[in-house]
């Protein structure tokens, strides 16, 4: 789905505060995200209220929503 390509995610690394944009495609199959400043492994896939992981579950199932309602 081309709208995964234009959704931008920003995320700011705990070991270093850098600020990191992804696209949603970008992130949706990795479990981690390394920090190009520091190093330090971003869990992407946790699913905590509130994390990314959930974010982006919440996001591909409004897409698949909007998908389907598109169809009929």
């Amino acid at each position: 789905m081309a709208l995964k390509d234009d959704f931008k995610v920003t995320l700011e690394c705990p070991g270093c505060a850098k600020k990191i944009t992804r696209s949603v495609r970008q992130l949706e199959g990795q479990r981690e995200l390394k920090c190009p400043g520091c190093g330090a492994r971003i869990d992407v896939r946790q699913k905590q209220p509130g994390s990314i992981g959930a974010s982006l579950d919440k996001l591909d199932n409004a897409l698949r929503k909007l998908g389907a309602k598109q169809r009929r």
